[in-house]
C-alpha cells in the first residue's frame, strides 16, 4: 500500500474567515487516503474544528504567544521535537512576517519541507505602537523567513511582494478559489432571499462581507453609503460579519441617522444566498491579499465597487471597478449608482472564473503537484 503524505497546516484561527473557507475546502477535496492532514493552531478552538475531526485530521492546540509568550514557544517547541519525523510538509499561513519563531523552530527540528503561504499585503492596524513594532519586525524578519522556506506561496503578486520581497520564479500563485457553483446566479434564490430579508421590489441593497474591523474600513463606507443614499431614498446597507468595531459602528450609524438602513446579519453561513440579494458589492479595504469574497460576488455576476490599493488580479471578469480612497464618498456612491444595471444571469462569469483556474478544485491540484501527488 503507498504510504501517504503527511502535511501539518498552521494559520487555522477560531473565526471563519477567508484562509479558513480555503483551508476547508482544501481539506474537503484530497483523497483522505493518500494525504494525512493535522493542524496546529493557537486556539482552544479553531474554525471548522468538528469538521476536521470527521475528515480524519488531527487538530493540536497550542498557547498563543500574544498571551503567554514563553509557554507559547514551549508549547510549539516540544510539538516539533515530538513529530520531527512524523511530517512531509509543514504548510503556514500567513500574513505578515512580524513573527517567523513556528517557522524557525519547524525548520529546525523536523525533517519537513517549509511552505508559506501568503495571504496579506499590509497590516491590519492603520497607525499607533502596534503597527510600528509590526513594521519593524516585519523588514526585519523578512529575509530570514525565505531563508527558512523551501516553497514559496502566495494569493496574489501583491501578498507575495509583502512577505517574500523580489524573489523572482521561485514564488508560485495559488488563486483563491471557490466552489463556483454554490455562488451562480439564481433569480428564485434572489427573490426567496430578499424576501426573507423583507427587501422591498425595488429596493438597493449594497452589500459588504468581511470581519468588523479596522483594515476593513468600514467606517468610509457608511459614509458612502449615506452619500448614495441621497441619490438613492429606497436602499439599505447589508453588512455580513462580526468583529471587535460592531458597537462603534453602530454607534456611527446613529451619528449618521442610518439606524434603520444600515443592517448588521453577523456571521452568516448562507452567505452565497446572500450575496443573490445585493446589487452591488462594495469593498472600501485599506488593504487585502486576495479577498475571496470578491471572487464569489463575481461567480453570482455582482458589480464591484472596491478600492484600488487592492490587487487588480482580483477583476477576473470585467465586474470590478476600482477607485481611490482619496476621492469622496459622494465620487464612490456615483460609481456605485452608475453599476447598478447589468445582466446578473450571463453564464459567461462563471466560465471566466473557472478558465482562470478560480475553482477549489484547481486551487488544490496547485498545492497537490507542489507537494508531490495529484488531487
Amino acid at each position: 500500500m503507498e504510504e501517504s503524505t503527511k502535511i501539518l497546516i498552521v494559520g487555522m484561527s477560531s473565526e471563519k474567515g477567508g484562509i479558513e473557507e480555503y483551508l476547508i475546502q482544501f481539506v474537503r477535496n484530497v483523497d483522505k487516503n493518500k494525504y494525512k492532514i493535522d493542524f496546529l493552531t493557537f486556539t482552544p478552538l479553531c474554525a471548522y474544528e468538528e469538521e476536521l475531526l470527521l475528515h480524519g485530521c488531527r487538530v493540536f492546540h497550542a498557547r498563543r504567544r500574544g498571551e503567554d509568550p514563553l509557554g507559547s514557544y514551549s508549547d510549539r517547541l516540544k510539538f516539533f521535537k515530538t513529530n520531527a519525523d512524523v511530517y512531509d510538509f509543514v504548510w503556514l499561513h500567513l500574513t505578515s512576517a512580524s513573527d517567523i519563531s513556528t517557522i524557525r523552530l519547524a525548520k529546525k527540528h523536523t525533517k519537513a519541507k517549509i511552505a508559506c503561504h501568503s495571504h496579506g499585503s499590509d497590516f491590519e492596524s492603520r497607525g499607533g505602537l502596534t503597527r510600528k513594532v509590526h513594521s519593524f519586525l516585519h523588514k526585519k524578519n523578512q529575509k530570514k523567513l525565505v531563508e527558512n522556506t523551501d516553497i514559496y506561496l502566495a494569493c496574489s503578486k501583491k501578498a507575495g511582494q509583502w512577505l517574500y520581497g523580489d524573489i523572482g520564479d521561485r514564488l508560485t500563485l495559488v488563486p483563491n478559489g471557490i466552489k463556483v457553483s454554490d455562488f451562480a446566479f439564481n433569480l428564485e434564490k434572489r427573490i426567496a432571499t430578499r424576501s426573507r430579508l423583507r427587501l422591498e421590489e425595488g429596493q438597493v441593497a449594497l452589500g459588504h462581507v468581511g470581519r468588523l474591523a479596522e483594515v476593513k474600513n468600514h467606517k468610509f463606507l457608511l459614509g458612502v453609503f449615506a452619500a448614495f443614499r441621497s441619490k438613492q431614498p429606497n436602499s439599505t446597507l447589508l453588512l455580513v460579519g462580526e468583529g471587535p468595531l460592531e458597537e462603534e459602528l453602530k454607534d456611527e450609524c446613529k451619528f449618521l441617522g442610518l439606524e434603520s438602513e444600515v443592517r448588521f446579519l453577523g456571521y452568516r453561513e448562507d452567505v452565497a444566498d446572500l450575496i443573490q440579494a445585493f446589487d452591488v458589492f462594495v469593498l472600501p479595504s485599506f488593504s487585502e491579499g486576495f479577498p475571496i469574497t470578491l471572487v464569489e460576488a463575481q461567480a453570482c455576476g455582482l458589480p464591484c465597487v472596491v478600492a484600488d490599493n487592492i490587487t487588480q488580479e482580483v477583476d477576473i471578469t470585467g465586474l470590478v471597478s476600482f477607485v481611490s480612497l482619496e476621492n469622496s464618498a459622494e465620487r464612490w456612491a456615483e460609481l456605485i449608482e452608475e453599476r447598478l444595471a447589468g445582466d446578473r444571469a450571463s453564464s459567461e462569469y462563471i466560465t471566466k472564473l473557472q478558465n482562470a483556474g478560480y475553482t477549489d478544485e484547481a486551487a488544490t491540484r496547485i498545492i497537490l503537484k507542489i507537494f508531490g501527488g495529484e488531487i
